[in-house]
């Protein structure tokens, strides 16, 4: 996609910055996603609508390369579509108790997952299925970002050019294993400790939404489970029907291996309120995906940085422990 972009003298972007009346700018190569061609590409423009114009460019394209590009595609070989926005973003995107989530997969059909990690004020959004389903996703993430426009931090995160998110190269293994500490918390938990000391010099206590508590505030603080015994054809769809029985999913990670394309077994669920994690583990029954009994654990990261692995349910093993 970056090579399309900037062939020929990167003709391609001045014409769609023209086009749509907006500039675009592109991370520079490995700055956030090492070892990976993954970029991140800022559009700035004086309007929403301009902004929605060049979002429906930008969609037709990757859709065209989605084809031929699997880091486009999600498990099930539909068009994935990543938008990072603000915490209040995300935070209205998810709504009270997941209910506005819920509300956009049903009334867009598309597959809607919010990362829980918050990078620079900002948090990934990715929305899959047809051109359709995802231009529907894309105009009220626009719409949602743009409500906040008069907000008093709006303006210094809208001059943020590029956001600060490492992840590890692919193929290594994250959360996997009990006795060690999981990088993902590690970074998740270093992240929001140094947005809290920004926000704590800006003086608004860390809430950059002028006092609405977002749910990125709590993302980290008993919301994600680690699934185990995962079969190899369960999908991270098949993960959020299983566990929306407990309380909305804001999103759902199954581990693939690169080398194989073949599932590890095991994932991440994270709910958007701690009380679906409790009523999970409290659950008297046994958890049974696709006819396989799983392993569901607490994931998170306590106040110190520290691995928390906290309760467990488990066929065999004498439910709660």
């Amino acid at each position: 996609m970056v090579a399309k972009f900037m062939n020929d003298k990167a003709s391609l972007v001045h014409s769609i910055e023209e086009q749509t009346t907006t500039h675009l700018q592109f991370s520079p190569r490995g700055d956030h996603y090492p070892e990976t061609r993954l970029r991140i590409l800022t559009i700035i423009a004086d309007g929403a609508e301009c902004i929605g114009e060049c979002l429906t460019v930008l969609l037709d394209m990757v859709m065209e390369r989605a084809q031929d590009d699997k880091e486009l595609t999600d498990e099930r070989g539909r068009t994935a579509f990543r938008c990072a926005v603000s915490k209040a973003a995300a935070g209205a995107v998810i709504g009270t108790k997941g209910d506005r989530i819920k509300r956009l997969r049903e009334t867009s059909g598309a597959r809607v997952d919010v990362q829980s990690q918050v990078f620079d004020n900002h948090q990934l959004v990715t929305a899959a299925g047809s051109r359709e389903q995802v231009a529907a996703v894309l105009e009220e993430l626009n719409g949602t970002v743009q409500a906040d426009v008069n907000e008093p931090w709006f303006a210094e995160w809208s001059q943020q050019r590029s956001v600060s998110a490492d992840v590890p190269p692919r193929g290594r293994e994250r959360g996997d294993r009990g006795d060690r500490r999981d990088d993902r918390g590690e970074r998740g938990d270093r992240t929001d400790r140094r947005d809290r000391d920004r926000d704590r010099d800006r003086g608004d206590g860390g809430r950059e939404d002028g006092g609405r508590r977002s749910h990125s505030d709590h993302s980290h603080w008993g919301c994600t489970m680690f699934v185990g015994r995962l079969g190899q054809s369960t999908t991270q769809e098949l993960l959020r029907e299983y566990f929306e029985r407990f309380g909305a999913v804001t999103e759902t990670d199954v581990r693939i291996d690169p080398v194989t394309g073949r599932s590890k077994g095991f994932g991440f669920v994270t709910f958007a309120e701690p009380e679906a994690v409790h009523a999970c583990l409290d659950s008297k029954e046994d958890h049974l995906i696709e006819g396989r009994w799983v392993d569901v654990k607490r994931y998170d990261v306590d106040a110190n940085g520290d691995h928390e692995r906290g309760r467990s349910r488990s066929r065999g093993r004498g439910g709660d422990r």
